[in-house]
């Protein structure tokens, strides 16, 4: 019974108009999103209190380096804790290419400078063989 009410339902969607064909594609992505948002934040759940909670007892005592610095600070690992620290690195991966490729173009800059400004020589030795 079940079968049949799906095949009808799927047959009556066929054979609808492209409104109603957008719509329900529309409808049905939107709740196919949502369903593995949940799902991925689920997961997220389960995990990060497990990692967190094996990173804990190293966190406990903050250790401090011979100029008083704490070496060990608390460690956010939240959610947006999380994404704030992967967007930082991202950051200074994205800054450290820019700077080198910086350094590169100002090499070859000035590489370029130095044989645009060089004075060309030339000299003319006679053949001595023909006198």
């Amino acid at each position: 019974m079940a079968k049949n009410s799906i095949h009808n339902y799927v047959s009556k969607i066929r054979n609808s108009d492209e409104k109603i064909k957008n719509r329900f594609v529309a409808i049905a992505s939107a709740i196919t999103m949502i369903g593995i948002i949940f799902v991925w934040l689920m997961y997220l759940n389960i995990t990060i209190p497990s990692i967190s909670a094996e990173n804990k007892s190293a966190e406990e005592i903050p250790k401090i380096d011979f100029t008083g610095q704490v070496m060990n600070k608390p460690v956010d690992n939240s959610f947006f804790g999380i994404i704030k620290r992967g967007f930082s690195v991202m950051g200074q991966n994205i800054v450290g290419q820019f700077s080198a490729l910086k350094n590169d173009a100002s090499d070859s800059f000035s590489k370029i400078k130095g044989l645009a400004s060089k004075k060309n020589e030339s000299i003319i030795k006679p053949d001595n063989s023909a006198f």
